[in-house]
């Protein structure tokens, strides 16, 4: 039997900024198996309940968009998304990464990179880390498998 088709969809809401990252990530997904939709993401919003169920991996998480991703979850989709922005931090990127980026912790270090922890981490992140600024997007169990499998992907 063979494995279900996975879908990352990866909006571009900034083609300056973020067109070449998204081809980069969508890119590494596509080589681990994944099927990929890059495109605008006001185009890819409109068209989502057409488009495949899979992961929607947004740029960030604003608390105006919260009713969208309710509809998107609804749809059957998972939505996640990262802090692209997060290198523009005091002592620049270097600092950044010394204290903030580790593949052997999570949460600026506030616990070891394990499958585990990283499940932990998604569920809820103030549990893992007091005053976290991701918010607890109240997963099920299956789109935290989907996550934590895609983000175990990414060596």
């Amino acid at each position: 039997m063979s494995a279900p088709t996975r879908w990352l969809l990866l909006p571009v809401e900034v083609k300056a900024r973020g067109f070449e990252g998204r081809l980069l990530l969508g890119a590494h997904a596509a080589a681990g198996g994944w099927k990929v939709v890059v495109g605008r993401k006001n185009q890819l919003n409109a068209a989502v309940h057409d488009l495949p169920r899979g992961l929607y991996f947004d740029k960030s998480i604003q608390s105006q968009a919260i009713e969208q991703i309710r509809y998107f979850k609804a749809l059957g989709n998972t939505y996640a998304a990262i802090d692209e922005e997060g290198l523009v931090h005091e002592g620049g990127p270097s600092t950044y990464v010394k204290r903030r980026l580790s593949r052997d912790t999570l949460a600026a270090g506030a616990a070891p990179n394990t499958p585990a922890a990283l499940r932990a981490w998604m569920r809820d992140p103030h549990m893992l880390k007091a005053g976290a600024l991701m918010p607890n997007m109240q997963l099920s169990d299956t789109e935290l498998d989907q996550i934590v499998a895609y983000l175990l992907t990414l060596k």
